[in-house]
């Protein structure tokens, strides 16, 4: 039974498996979809932080926080109409 049996050599293979560089492709939807949902949360967070922070410092309590806050979903709808804007010449150029 063992003489039928091809024997499998490991180390003479190779893996056509890709690799997690190449997987990650830019133009992939679901890295499109984590870019995007980035761009957009990150300016939010980043404004919470910064008037929190300001509130503790000046002790007006909520004022920074939503002003930064504000600030912040609008510079996050200014990255999402950036990033449609980038996506619609690059598809107007592959055309």
């Amino acid at each position: 039974m063992q003489d039928q049996l091809p024997e499998k050599n490991v180390a003479n293979e190779v893996s056509h498996e890709p690799t997690i560089a190449s997987r990650a492709n830019p133009r992939s939807s679901s890295f499109s979809g984590m870019r995007l949902s980035a761009d957009f949360i990150s300016p939010m967070i980043v404004g919470i932080f910064l008037g929190f922070w300001l509130d503790r410092w000046s002790a007006t309590t909520p004022l920074f926080l939503l002003i930064f806050f504000f600030l912040g979903i609008l510079a996050g709808f200014w990255n999402l109409y950036r990033m449609a804007q980038r996506l619609e010449k690059q598809n107007d150029e592959e055309k």
